[in-house]
Formats: structure tokens, C-alpha cells, sequence
């Protein structure tokens, strides 16, 4: 799983075809709504590596009403699915979500003027289908949550060659933990890893579900729940063999709800239990930027933290940096 991450722009262009012209502009009947995305370099749900290709489609719930910001009554029926397939070049149209290849097409109104709206969820299968002004996901801690807000089109705009985008946005924030014990007798003392845990954000619970407000991609956190660390494999950790720090370090990552890093310590806590040390042991880490950090402060949403947990022989360390999905600065935390 690769550690440097990038923030998602998949950028939807509205287009419009039909069998007779590829030009909606000469278009006068019904015109088929379609997307095209593009993506940097990515990774989000366990995961969505690189630019989409068809050989690594982008595959998102793209729910769509005739009602600015309440998508309750879908527009043609029910809301649907997308898979882009190019990196910006290439519109496609609504599809079934069974096989990602039958069209499930649907036509702009037959007024020119008449407006829909659309917004994009991913991924595809995390938000359910009933939705109003909101839709929520749960957090699970492997989940890559991200969101568009909503835009507008119609067939006129279309026809005069005027296309909107879809933006999509991390939530969540991303701790990778790179793990390893200082030297073999540090690796023999704590023993397998067998739990690794966020279990605060602040001095609070993690959240374990995040509300989207459709109309402009913001969300909200509610519920409560420690939130279990993956291996690579997307595997929690039950019975981890501590590498010693001459050796590749073990990889783990959990993904959860953002902080407001701008002031304070203590953002989040990490717990471990090993199987030579069975209480509960508690890694705070505070996260500080560089000075010359210009992004939010105010939010780690879609930033990636780079957590170091060294095992030493009576001790745990952790130092954290930050590595892009949005490049902040960096963060430590020791535990005695």
C-alpha cells in the first residue's frame, strides 16, 4: 500500500450525446446525461491507487434530483451509478451497479432550461439509497469517505458547450503506523501485538459516522467507537510479530474523523495491547505543522499522518509526520 497520498480531484464534465450527432451542441431531442472524472495519484478505499483507467475504474454513487440540495425524490426514477474509466477524457453514462457495464441511461428533460442536480458519494456502496439533503456512511476505520458537492446542468447549457464539474473530497484523516521494536529484547518483552486501537479523538470517542449535506459536501460526526487499526491486507491486528528497527517495519493505517489541529495537544490516542502486556497502553499523539504550512489548520480532513511506534524495552514512542493527501508539517507524541 503506498504511502505517500494525494487528494482526490475527480472532476465530472456534464456532456450530452446521441446516436445521430457527438456534438450536443447539434443536438434538438432528449440528450443522454454523462460524466467524465479525473484523478491524480490516489489512495482511498482499501485501496483506489493512481489515475483511473479502465484497468482501475472509479466507481461512485452519483445520485441526481430535479430539486436543488433534496435529493428525496430521485430525478428519472431512482439515483445512480457511475464508472469512469479515463482520466478526464472520456464521458460516460449511468450504469447498472450489478455488473458496471449495462446501461442504466437517463435523458436530460425534454425542456432546455429545466435544471438537475447531481452530487457524487464514494464509495458507491457506503451510503445507502433513500436520501434526503443529507446521506450517511459509517466509519469503519478502512473506509476511504469522500464526497462532491452538488452541481447544476441542463441541456441548454450543454448544447452551448458549458460543462460542470464534480469534485470529490477526502472526510476522513488518514494515520499510517509504521511499526517496529528498537532491538529483538524489546520485541521479546511486549510480544505479539494483539490489539492496536484509536480509541480517542480529543479527549472523546472516535465518531463512527459521518452526515454529508448533499447541496456542499460538508459532514458532520456523530456515534461512538473505538476504531480498530488494518494491516495492508485490510486485516485488523490480532497477532502481530514485532520487526525490530534494523528490519522493514510493519504497516497499519486507520482512517477517522478530522481534528482542529490549529491549537491544543492530544488530537488523537491510540491503544495497544501485546500479548506479554495484556492492559491497555495508551499513545498520545499531538500533531503541529510546519511554519510554513499554508493550507487549513482548522481541519486535517483529507491529510495523511505518518505515525512511527517504536517498542522499546519498558517504554512505547510514537513520532508522527505528515505525508500528503495534503502536506500540513509533522507531529510527535512519547508515552512513558
Amino acid at each position: 500500500m503506498k504511502r505517500l497520498l494525494l487528494p482526490l480531484m475527480a472532476a465530472a464534465m456534464l456532456a450530452a450525446c446521441s446516436d445521430e450527432a457527438s456534438d450536443p451542441r447539434n443536438q434538438a431531442s432528449q440528450a443522454e446525461i454523462k460524466l467524465a472524472s479525473q484523478a491524480l495519484n490516489v489512495t482511498t478505499k482499501a485501496p483506489f491507487e493512481g489515475t483511473i483507467t479502465s484497468g482501475n475504474p472509479l466507481r461512485a454513487f452519483v445520485p441526481a434530483t430535479s430539486t436543488s440540495g433534496d435529493y428525496t425524490t430521485p430525478y428519472d426514477g431512482t439515483h445512480g451509478y457511475m464508472q469512469f474509466t479515463a482520466n478526464g477524457t472520456t464521458a460516460v453514462g449511468f450504469v447498472s451497479s450489478t455488473d458496471w457495464t449495462t446501461s442504466a441511461a437517463k435523458q436530460y428533460p425534454a425542456d432546455p432550461a429545466e435544471f438537475v442536480y447531481l452530487c457524487g458519494l464514494y464509495p458507491h456502496d457506503a451510503w445507502g439509497t433513500s436520501l434526503t439533503t443529507t446521506a450517511s456512511a459509517t466509519i469503519d476505520g478502512k473506509t476511504d469517505l469522500m464526497a462532491a458537492p452538488q452541481v447544476s446542468t441542463n441541456k441548454e447549457d450543454v448544447q452551448e458547450g458549458n460543462y460542470e464539474m464534480l469534485t470529490f473530497k477526502h472526510l476522513l484523516t488518514r494515520l499510517n503506523l509504521e511499526i517496529a521494536a528498537e532491538n529483538q529484547d524489546a520485541a521479546d518483552a511486549w510480544g505479539q501485538v494483539t490489539s492496536l486501537q484509536l480509541t480517542k479523538v480529543g479527549t472523546a470517542q472516535p465518531a463512527n459516522q459521518a452526515t454529508v449535506t448533499l447541496a456542499t459536501a460538508t459532514a458532520t460526526f456523530s456515534g461512538t467507537a473505538s476504531l480498530p487499526c488494518y494491516l495492508e491486507d485490510d486485516q485488523s491486528i490480532t497477532a502481530l510479530a514485532l520487526p525490530t528497527k534494523d528490519a522493514d517495519p510493519a504497516e497499519a493505517y486507520v482512517l477517522c474523523q478530522p481534528v482542529d489541529a490549529s491549537t491544543g495537544t492530544g488530537h488523537y490516542t491510540l491503544t495497544v495491547t501485546t500479548a506479554e502486556h495484556t492492559d491497555p497502553y495508551d499513545i498520545p499523539l499531538t500533531l503541529q505543522y510546519d511554519a510554513d504550512y499554508q493550507g487549513s489548520k482548522e481541519s486535517t480532513a483529507g491529510q495523511a499522518f505518518t505515525v512511527t511506534l517504536t517498542f522499546k524495552a519498558t517504554t512505547i514512542q510514537a513520532l508522527a509526520q505528515v505525508t500528503p493527501w495534503q502536506e500540513a508539517g509533522s507531529s510527535e507524541g512519547t508515552v512513558q
